[in-house]
């Protein structure tokens, strides 16, 4: 079933992945989601803090869509890549 955390509910249930599988795996960070106070912890240590709190805001914004219970609610990966474009782009 893959590795623990990274498993989807519906593949849990059926044992067969779907077109959003892959989108839910994007957003495991799902405990650092409560705390604003952590989003920096899931920036990369080598920025050492040196990136704007308003695009790491909107990229754990993404991240937490990517954690819907049900797969028809998730984004598409594909949507995800281009909001994460839109955003390196700022």
């Amino acid at each position: 079933m893959g590795t623990y955390g990274y498993c989807t509910p519906e593949y849990a249930k059926t044992g067969e992945p779907t077109l959003k599988s892959d989108a839910y795996s994007f957003g495991v960070a799902q405990p650092y989601f409560k705390d604003p106070k952590r989003f920096p912890e899931l920036a990369d240590p080598s920025l050492q803090g040196d990136f704007p709190a308003k695009g790491l805001n909107q990229a754990v914004a993404i991240a937490a869509m990517c954690l819907q219970e049900e797969a028809s609610v998730r984004p598409l990966i594909t949507d995800i890549v281009i909001a994460l474009s839109f955003l390196s782009n700022n």
